[in-house]
């Protein structure tokens, strides 16, 4: 099961979503990770509330640091068990 902050819309911290969803495996390109730690920063904050524009819905958390626990065909930069930190786009839950 994977677990996401999501909005569907944007507003204060009462838009925040803690959902579910049943994970598949990684596609083409695409790895799993098993997040260590999330930051919350100002860009995600602004995109909460509007001033930053994302198409909706939209996870939250751009920057972390995780563990590859899965990777995608044509992946060859990351290896399964290794630690990595990201900044990212918005997220798509």
């Amino acid at each position: 099961m994977v677990s996401t902050v999501v909005i569907h819309e944007t507003g204060g911290p009462e838009v925040l979503r803690f959902e579910h969803t049943t994970a598949q495996a990684p596609g083409v390109g695409e790895v799993w990770l098993e997040q260590k730690a999330i930051a919350l920063n100002p860009l995600d904050l602004s995109q909460r509330d509007g001033a930053v524009r994302v198409p909706l819905p939209c996870g939250l958390g751009l920057e972390g640091a995780a563990q590859v626990t899965a990777i995608g065909p044509g992946v060859t930069e990351v290896a399964v068990g290794d630690r990595v930190a990201y900044a990212t786009g918005p997220l798509s839950p």
